[in-house]
Order: structure tokens, then C-alpha cells, then sequence
């Protein structure tokens, strides 16, 4: 079939290049439509359920609400992984779903679970949390405001103003406010009135919850006309909540007002925002899966500009901020840059090669044709340009021009050799020319392809990585393929027809290294021996390096901002912990590097970011071309200096990928599995001493396991029954006394506000003064809290974590100057050697390690059925096993250059350059294929064995080093440029394949003629 395109592509070749103009020319405006992004979603589909139970330990959350919800989800159709957070008056659990699920079916499995669960009438019914991924979350956007504006109204505005503006742009999931001050009406109940007049908190609390809502009076039929009927009770603000009558005494009516002072006021902060160490309200905002990042923050910024007009003098809109579309710019632009710099090499090494303008432009061709081709493709299928499929461009970018160059280097050759000048007796030379290496261009891109194919059944998160860049480099490939049977022979003929009157000579470059290739092979050919024993003695050699290099799951990225976790003791209260947080981003806004830092400390209301009051995270924007390698040394000593705070530095898109894998922020996660909390504390504190001493451990903390203080009140029931009280009045007056009992709400100009019943603080500013709180019955009579209940003071955890249905604890580190693999084994070796683990107690450690391992092993596994593919497809092609194991000793040839070249870089095999092994492997043994097929054909033309090794080595050396120079010298500037944001992945790829193809292609062309010679002597026909 493919012979017959070429036939029909030179019949009608002004078609064929019409037709490649117009794909030209479309294809570049269809371009910059294409949807724009940093990764592919790299999130299993996970469903994430937020329940509120405002006021309720870690503990009672999750043995009353994380449990049972948890205990619902297990087992459900499709998830396969399960894990929860309790925390102070929250509880969020996450369940992860199997890759390739659809997440609208997801969520609806969950929902039809949890609503089944009966939960205590205190707490909030469980909310799914908005179809997002954790890579979601593409900027925040900070408030601040000067003095003539309070914190109040500051989170007023970010919450109707541009909360809700940006809410209504498509593509935004959510927008999670936090810091400033929301607004409460605060009803503040005076105890000797009520001692007086003989009223309970409990009535008060009552009469409230009846005048904040409006009664629902149906409709009234008049003379055939129906009116719905509206009762507009509902308070509106303080004066009405004050006028409200709670007894009528003597005819006097006594009113709210009387009993209580009723005021705006803030409710109780669970957390805190900063700009730049200035207090402000900070947005987090969230994108839909598959939305456009680039063009939703263009939206973003303008929606932004127009609310930004409206707010008052004093409030500003800080936008120098994280924004996921800089990196997403800036990484773009970098493998751009190294995808057009690779592609001048190209052309400037066709040049030099072939020494002709036209046969240079006739292959160069090759390349927008395919890529363009490959960008329409990927975004047929819905796909995305991000740093993967641009990275299956930029390493493909050099075998683009491959088929085109084996086939205009064979035209030329044989244009000269003819010296025609009839143009019907051209056209037959460059079709037959054509022709004849379509066997080995199609089976040596058949081989790319089998090398490839692997990539689409990787699992898990390396799968969603990976498979773009694989799908890019194989439709510009099969593109190229295509491009060499079509346009390549129509331009051939139209451009090279003449060329034996205009170039009868090779080129200088071609002259002089088809000299010394002569004599080389001739000495090759003369000593056997010593050219195999060398090839094997560096073969040995290289595989010796593999033990000393480290490993990883993905290389460093180079983000252009930090994410800084801040974490002080737990127990301290928020004000503490800001204060110890403002002290962190002083300490780092005090270095040059640092643009702006945006301060979150304890949590949003409902967001599923669960942290405590003594828990800061913050990003840090960095000036474009900072070198953290450099400064974070000093940022590390400089936060050490301030006392009572543990901190760690991290990335904004590493960081989401360790929580997505392992569910913390860091690259390590050591989890301790057990029953018990307090066991488990103590295993924790153990293997911290340990872990802590080992080289390359950084940022370790053990935070999370640390007990907080707890105020304890234990209902005495007989004494509640002598004094004619129940649980829930007493239940009723301790929520009142502390946190405030909720009665209603308020609404005002569609803001929500809560109308809360609480005692005033100053009779608990103290824990002396706890024992005595007064307690007013309902007939008027005061009690201590003392002649009710016990109270008293413990210690209990500040957030329980699960998974896997068991409780777990978390200890959190980095690695730093030392490989990840290697690290976590001798901090496992330590803990298995120091550490007794009690019956039901186990340890596992989680993070991009493990990741890593897991990967290594399914890629080691496709390999293997890489290699028997491609021995099955060789053996096709030539029907000689001899041949076929010929042609395979390019892949040990590959390898030498390979290991060194991770040797001579960063001395680390991630997943990228074991990518880079596999793919090394199909485009090495495409020199091995041109080789043999020469060999074969000359054979069958009669030639002696050791002439046509001679003839065929030496008619191939053009192609032979053409295709290689050109797959891999195209991809030294994404090498040079690997630690530029957005070639991280792709570098380590790059290095193994430039540096595979120098081995490989020069031991090619002395190797495989010798093996050939000595074993290649029978004859046998070729399949194409």
C-alpha cells in the first residue's frame, strides 16, 4: 500500500503539495487554539466529602462522623483507596477512585453511601467538595487593605465581591476564602438578669431561633385568584433580635434587650491570612478538570480589573502571587525554545551531511509537516499541549527527518548515478529509489512504534505522565512516515531531477569521513577479535556503573516558587501561631530572591486543606531566574534562628504531587499503622530519633503525633437529675459558654451571618474560674458548673489520620543532597534495626520513592515484552535469527552511553530516563536495520559476502549517521537547558538518548559489520 502512495503521490504530486500547504497553513492557526497546561490531570478521580461538626474534638469527630462516612465508603464500587482526616470540628475524607473512572459516577456512588449514614444532630450534613484535582488549584488571590477598612469588611468584599465574580467564570470549581474577620450577631446573655427574671440560656436561645426565620403560610385563594402568602419575620439586625419577647411578666413584656447585649462581632477564627506579613483575606482558587489554565486565568485577571474598580479606596488586589499559569508560561516557552533549537541543529546537520540546499529543505520539510500533524491529532482526541506532548515532540524532533532523509539521500544517489536528463526516466529513478527502502523505513518505525506501545498500559500516575509524551512522539512519527512516502518523492522529483548537471560531488564533510570510515572498516573487518572484546569490555564496564546511581520517581523541577510549611507546637493558639508565621515570612522576605510570600495559617471554613491553628503553609514567588540551589541553604538557617517553629520547603506542583501519592507534603512519608493513638505517638517519637540521623534527611517533623491540651467537663448524671436538668440543657449551656450555640442566621444582602448565644468571656478568661460558671435552671435557680460535672484537664491529639481502614501517624521529610531510593532503604534499615513494632503496629513508607519503585518495576516488565516484540518484528523482516541478533546488539551498544550519560549528569535513574533507556532502544536499532537490509540486497544481487558488508557499511554511512546525529544532537539544547522550568522530565530522557546514539551509532558501524561478516553469510529474501 505504501509503495502505491508513492506511485500516486508523483502522478499527482502538485496535489500532494497543495495539500501540505493548506495543513501548513491551518494547522498553524489551528495551533493557537489548543488548549494549554502544565501536566496532564495526574489525580485518580477522587471524591472528597467534607462534614463540620463546629465545636467537636478530634476524637468524637472521627468516632461519630469520620467512621461511620469511612465505614460507608469502604467497599464501594470502584475505589480502591480510602483516607480520612479528623480534626477540631472537621472532618474530610478522601476517596480515590480507579484510574479511568468517570468521576460523575464516582461521586454519585459516594453520594448514595453517606446519605444513608445517621450522624448527631450537631453536626453539619457532609458536603462533596467541588469536582477538582489537588493540581487544580491554578492561583490565589490576596486582599489587603490600609487602615480606613477593618478585617470585617475586608472579608465582606472578598466574599460578595470578587468571591462570587469569580464564581461565575466557566471552568472555576471553587474559591475558598480565608482570613479577615466574619461577621456574627452576637448575642450575649447577662447572667444576673437572667437569675433575675428566672430565664435559662436554653429560652433565650429559643425565642431567637423563632424570630430569624419566616414562616412558611402556604397560599390564599380570594375571588379565584391565589396569593402565596409571605410572613416576613425574619430578623435583620440587631435592633430586631433585641426587641424580640421571650416572657410576658405582669403584662410587661420582657425582651432580648433585656437579658442580653446583642451586637455585630467576629465569629472564632479557625484561621488566619497574610500578604507579605500584612494581614489580608486570601482566595484560593480552583479550576474544572480540562479547563484551559492560560485562558481561565486570562478570565481570572480580567474579572479581577473590573471588580478591582469597584472596591473602595484602601483595598487592593494583590495578584503577585502563585500563579500556576507563570510556570505553566515559563515552561512552555523553555521546551519551545529547545524544540526550535533542535530542529536549526536538524537542518544544519542535513546540510553539512548532504551539502545541498534542496535536499536539505526536501527532508527539513518533514518536520512542521509532522508536528503540526501530530498537534491536530492529539487535539482530535481532546488532548492538551503541556510539557509532556511538547516533550514527545522535542525528543522525537530529530527522528522526524529519518524517512525522509533515508529516502532523499537514496533519490540523490541514485539521480547522480543515472546522470539522466529525460524527466519520464527521473521519475521512475526516484520512485524506484523510493521504493526500495520502504522495507527498512517501515519496519524501523514499526520498531519505534513496538518500543512505545508499552507506555499506554502503564498504571497509576507514571500512565497519565507519560502517555502524552508517548502519543505525541508516535503520531508525529507515524506523520513523518507518511510525509516520506508523499510529499519527500513529489519534492524529490521536482527539485532533484536536474541535480546530476548541478551537484555531481558529495559533500566535504561526506568526502572526508567516507575516507576515513574506508579505513576504518577495513582494519575493523581485518582484526574481529579485538573489535568484539573491546565492545563487550565496555558493555561490562558500563552495566559495572549501574549499583553506584541513585534513584528517583521524577527529577527536581525548577517551579520559580516555594511552598513553606510552618509548624509550631500544637495546643498554641492561633494568635501565637501567626505571630510565629509572620516571623517566617519576614525571615524570608529579608532575601532578594523573594518576590512575595502568601500566608494561610489553620484552615478555611469547609475546605478540605486540613490543617491545624499552629500549622502555617505558605507560597513564596521567587524573581524569574532564581537559582534555589543557591539561597535555600540560607532560608533554612534563617528560619532555624526562630524559635518554636519547624519548617519546610517544598514546591507548589511537587508539593500536590507527594500529597497526591503518599497524602503528605513532602517526599517522604513514614506511616505508623495502629489501634492506638498513644502507642503510636511513642513509635513516632522513636523512629523520629532515628530517621533523624540519617544522611539526607531534611525538614523532618513529627508534629502531627504531638498532644494538645483539652479541657475536659464529664456530665455528672445523678447530680443533673437531683436538680431536675437533662444532658442536653447541660449540653446546651457548655456549648453557650464557650463556643456559642448557633439559633439562626441573618441575611443581608445575600451575606449569611450566624446569630449566636454565648456566655461573655470574662467569667472564663481563667481555668480557675471554669469550675464556678454559673448555670441557670429553668425556674430561675443558679449552679456551678462545678455541682453538675467534673471538670478537668488531658491531653488528647490534635487530628487523627486514617487509611486503609486503621488509624495511622505520619512523620513528613525531604531528601537532600542523596538520592531518594537510597535515603528512604537506610532510613528503613535503621528503623527495622532500632525499632520493636508491638503486635496489630506496623510502619510504611510512602512517597515518590515508592512511586518510583513501582514504576521501575512495570517498565522493567514492558521491556522485556519490548524486546520480544521487537525480535519478533525484526525476525519478520529479515526471516534469519542470525540477522535479527545482529541487528539487536545495537541495544548493549545503546546502553554505554546511556549509563554514562546518567552517570556524568546527576548520577540518578529516574522514571524519565528509564523512558529514555526504552526509547533509545527503538531508534538505535534503526541504524542496525539499514544496515542488514543492505547487506541482504546486495547479497541477492550477487555480490560476495565480505564485498557487500564493505559496499553496504559504506553506501549506508550517510543515512546511518544522518538519522542518528540528527535523533540525537537535536536534543542537546533541551539537555544543556534541563534545568530550566519545564524540561526536568524530558532532560533526563534527552541525556540517555544523545548520549545511547553516540555509543551505539559509531560501535554500529564498526560492530555489526564485523558480527555480519563472520556470521551473515547465508543468504535469504527480504520482506518488506
Amino acid at each position: 500500500m505504501l509503495q502505491r502512495l508513492i506511485g500516486l503521490s508523483l502522478h499527482h504530486r502538485v496535489f500532494i503539495l497543495a495539500l501540505a500547504g493548506l495543513l501548513l497553513v491551518a494547522g498553524s492557526i489551528w495551533i493557537t487554539r489548543v488548549p494549554v497546561d502544565v501536566f496532564p490531570d495526574l489525580s485518580a478521580p477522587t471524591v472528597t466529602v467534607i462534614t463540620e461538626g463546629p465545636g467537636m474534638a478530634p476524637e468524637e469527630i472521627e468516632l461519630l462522623v469520620t467512621f461511620p462516612l469511612e465505614s460507608a465508603l469502604n467497599g464501594a464500587p470502584g475505589i480502591r483507596r480510602v483516607r480520612s482526616v479528623s480534626a477540631a470540628g472537621i472532618s474530610v475524607i478522601w476517596g480515590e477512585f480507579d484510574w479511568g473512572e468517570d468521576i460523575y459516577r464516582a461521586r454519585q456512588v459516594v453520594a448514595e453511601r453517606i446519605q444513608k449514614v445517621t450522624l448527631p444532630s450537631q453536626v453539619a450534613p457532609p458536603e462533596l467538595g467541588p469536582i477538582s484535582s489537588i493540581m487544580g488549584e491554578i492561583t490565589f488571590v490576596a486582599l489587603t487593605a490600609d487602615g480606613t477598612v477593618d478585617q470585617m469588611e475586608l472579608r465582606r468584599l472578598a466574599e460578595t465581591g470578587v468571591r462570587r465574580s469569580l464564581l461565575a467564570i466557566p471552568g472555576i470549581s471553587q474559591v475558598s476564602p480565608i482570613g479577615g474577620d466574619v461577621r456574627e450577631y452576637q448575642v450575649e446573655v447577662d447572667v444576673p438578669s437572667l437569675v433575675q427574671h428566672g430565664v435559662s440560656i436554653g429560652e433565650v436561645a429559643d425565642v431567637l431561633g423563632e424570630v430569624t426565620r419566616n414562616p412558611a403560610a402556604g397560599f390564599h385563594v380570594d375571588r379565584g385568584q391565589e396569593y402565596l402568602v409571605r410572613g416576613l419575620a425574619r430578623a435583620v439586625d440587631p435592633e430586631d433580635l433585641k426587641s424580640a419577647v421571650v416572657r410576658v411578666v405582669d403584662g410587661v413584656p420582657l425582651t432580648v434587650g433585656d437579658l442580653a447585649k446583642v451586637e455585630l462581632g467576629a465569629e472564632p477564627q479557625r484561621g488566619i491570612a497574610s500578604y507579605n506579613a500584612a494581614p489580608a483575606v486570601i482566595l484560593s482558587v480552583q479550576k474544572q478538570p480540562g479547563a484551559n489554565t492560560l485562558e481561565l486565568m486570562k478570565r481570572v485577571d480580567a474579572v479581577l480589573d473590573e471588580v478591582g474598580r469597584t472596591l473602595p479606596a484602601g483595598v487592593t488586589i494583590e495578584r503577585e502571587n502563585f500563579r500556576q499559569s507563570n510556570f505553566i508560561r515559563t515552561a512552555i516557552h523553555n521546551i519551545t525554545v529547545a524544540l526550535r533549537d533542535g530542529a536549526v541543529l536538524v537542518i544544519l546537520i542535513l546540510f553539512l551531511f548532504l551539502g545541498d540546499l534542496r535536499t536539505t529543505f526536501i527532508s527539513a520539510v518533514a518536520i512542521p509537516l509532522s508536528l503540526i500533524t501530530g498537534v491536530l491529532v492529539i487535539s482530535a482526541f481532546g488532548g492538551t499541549m503541556n510539557t509532556m506532548t511538547l516533550g514527545g515532540f522535542t525528543i522525537a524532533i530529530g527522528a522526524l527527518v529519518d524517512d525522509a532523509i533515508i529516502v532523499v539521500e537514496n533519490v540523490f544517489r541514485r539521480l547522480k548515478e543515472a546522470k539522466t536528463e529525460d524527466d519520464k526516466r527521473a521519475l521512475d529513478i526516484v520512485y524506484q529509489a523510493a521504493s526500495s527502502v520502504l522495507g527498512a523505513i517501515f519496519f524501523a518505525t514499526l520498531i519505534i512504534v513496538l518500543v512505545f506501545v508499552p507506555l499506554f498500559f502503564l498504571p497509576g500516575m507514571e500512565g497519565r505522565l507519560l502517555k502524552p509524551l508517548g502519543f505525541a512522539y508516535l503520531v508525529s512519527l507515524g506523520a513523518s512516515l507518511l510525509v516520506s512516502v508523499t510529499v519527500t518523492p513529489a519534492l524529490s522529483y521536482i527539485m532533484l531531477r536536474k541535480v546530476a548537471l548541478s551537484k555531481p560531488r558529495e559533500s566535504w564533510l561526506m568526502r572526508g569521513l567516507g575516507g576515513f570510515y574506508h579505513r576504518a572498516l577495513a582494519r575493523a573487518l581485518a582484526r574481529p577479535g579485538l573489535v568484539i572484546g573491546i565492545s563487550v569490555a565496555m558493555v561490562i564496564g558500563a552495566f559495572a556503573l549501574l549499583p553506584f546511581l541513585g534513584r528517583s520517581f521524577l527529577p527536581t523541577f525548577n517551579e520559580g516558587s516555594l511552598t513553606v510549611a510552618v509548624v509550631s507546637p500544637p495546643g498554641i493558639t492561633l494568635e501565637e501561631s501567626d505571630v510565629a508565621g509572620r516571623e517566617v515570612e519576614e525571615a524570608l522576605l529579608a532575601f532578594p530572591e523573594v518576590i512575595s510570600t502568601s500566608r494561610r495559617t489553620g484552615r478555611a471554613e469547609k475546605d478540605e486543606h486540613v490543617q491545624g491553628v499552629n500549622a502555617s503553609e505558605m507560597e513564596v514567588v521567587l524573581r524569574e531566574g532564581s537559582d534555589k540551589t543557591k539561597f535555600l541553604p540560607g532560608m533554612r538557617d534563617a528560619v532555624a534562628m526562630i524559635p518554636g517553629v519547624e519548617v519546610s520547603f517544598g514546591q507548589p506542583i511537587s508539593h500536590r504531587i507527594d500529597h497526591m501519592i503518599s497524602g503528605s507534603k513532602s517526599n517522604l512519608a513514614i506511616k505508623v499503622f495502629g489501634p492506638e493513638l498513644s502507642v503510636i505517638r511513642g513509635l513516632s517519637e522513636r523512629i523520629e530519633e532515628i530517621v533523624g540521623a540519617v544522611p539526607g534527611i531534611v525538614d523532618l517533623s513529627n508534629q502531627e503525633q504531638a498532644s494538645i491540651p483539652q479541657l475536659l467537663i464529664d456530665f455528672d448524671r445523678p447530680a443533673l437529675a437531683r436538680h431536675g436538668l437533662s444532658a442536653a440543657d447541660l449540653s446546651r449551656y457548655v456549648e453557650s459558654a464557650f463556643q456559642g450555640t448557633t439559633v439562626g442566621e441573618i441575611v443581608d444582602n445575600g451575606v449569611v451571618s450566624r446569630v449566636v448565644v454565648r456566655l461573655p468571656e470574662r467569667l472564663r478568661e481563667h481555668r480557675d474560674m471554669l469550675q464556678e460558671l454559673p448555670v441557670v435552671t429553668d425556674v430561675g435557680r443558679v449552679l456551678q458548673l462545678s455541682d453538675l460535672a467534673v471538670v478537668r484537664f488531658d491531653l488528647g491529639p490534635s487530628l487523627i489520620r486514617r487509611e486503609d481502614v486503621q488509624r495511622v501517624g505520619m512523620l513528613t521529610a525531604n531528601i537532600e543532597g542523596a538520592d531518594l531510593a537510597g535515603t528512604v532503604d537506610r532510613a528503613r534499615l535503621a528503623v527495622e534495626q532500632g525499632v520493636d513494632f508491638p503486635v496489630g503496629y506496623r510502619v510504611n513508607y510512602g512517597g515518590q520513592f515508592e512511586e518510583g519503585a513501582r514504576s521501575a518495576r512495570n517498565i522493567s516488565m514492558l521491556a522485556v515484552l519490548v524486546l520480544v516484540g521487537m525480535y519478533a518484528a525484526l525476525f519478520l523482516a529479515f526471516r534469519n535469527h542470525r540477522y535479527t541478533l545482529i541487528v539487536l546488539v545495537n541495544l548493549p551498544l545503546a546502553l554505554i552511553g546511556g549509563i554514562v550519560a546518567v552517570a556524568l549528569g546527576e548520577g540518578v535513574l529516574s522514571i524519565a530516563a528509564l523512558v529514555g533507556f526504552i526509547t533509545l532502544f527503538g531508534i538505535a536499532t534503526r541504524n542496525g536495520v539499514l544496515l542488514v537490509t543492505r547487506y541482504q540486497d546486495l547479497m541477492q544481487e550477487g555480490v560476495e559476502l565480505i564485498e557487500a558488508v564493505r559496499r553496504g557499511s559504506e553506501e549506508r554511512l550517510a543515512p546511518v549517521l544522518m538519522t542518528a546525529l540528527t535523533a540525537g544532537l537535536a536534543l542537546v539544547p533541551l539537555v544543556l537547558a534541563g534545568h530550566k522550568a519545564g524540561n526536568e522530565i524530558q532532560s533526563p530522557m534527552g541525556q540517555v538518548i544523545l548520549g545511547g546514539l553516540l555509543t551505539s551509532t559509531f560501535l554500529n558501524l564498526v560492530l555489526v559489520p564485523v558480527l555480519f561478516s563472520r556470521w551473515g553469510g547465508e543468504r535469504t529474501r527480504v520482506v518488506a
